[in-house]
């Protein structure tokens, strides 16, 4: 629950969201550079994507009280990872089309629940290394 009186930062994602508390991660770095001024309301889930998010994301907005408080000032949208995995590995793949479709729900949804488009920010996946992620797949 976000302390009385301070804005609220609502981001949302998968895994590299969740785990943006680690050690110098995104998420810590946020929270530190807002600290008095926003709390910041992490809502990543590891392994979800954007097929996942666009079911949930309803009921977590009214759990969180975004509308009703109406205290969110920005969120961050940062899915993908899971998403491109490849169809032939993981059935979690979603198509590209679908992909782009998701994303304009949940802006959508975002937008309904009070939180303009332009305090929407979108953040690209990180590049994959493919060499590093041949070893850890391999063991």
């Amino acid at each position: 629950m976000a302390s009385k009186g301070f804005k609220r930062l609502y981001l949302v994602g998968d895994s590299l969201t969740q785990q943006g508390y680690d050690v110098g991660g995104w998420v810590s770095v946020v929270a530190n550079t807002f600290i008095r001024r926003c709390d910041v309301v992490n809502r990543g889930f590891s392994g979800y994507t954007t097929d996942y998010v666009r079911r949930i994301l309803p009921s977590m907005l009214i759990r969180d009280e975004v509308k009703t408080k109406g205290d969110v000032v920005a969120a961050t949208i940062l899915l993908g990872a899971n998403d491109a995995v490849l169809a032939e590995h993981d059935k979690r793949n979603v198509p590209l089309k679908n992909y782009a479709d998701n994303l304009r729900a949940i802006s959508g949804m975002l937008t309904q629940a009070g939180i303009p488009a332009k305090n929407q920010i979108f953040i690209g996946v990180p590049p994959v290394v493919e060499e590093k992620w041949a070893a850890v797949c391999k063991g």
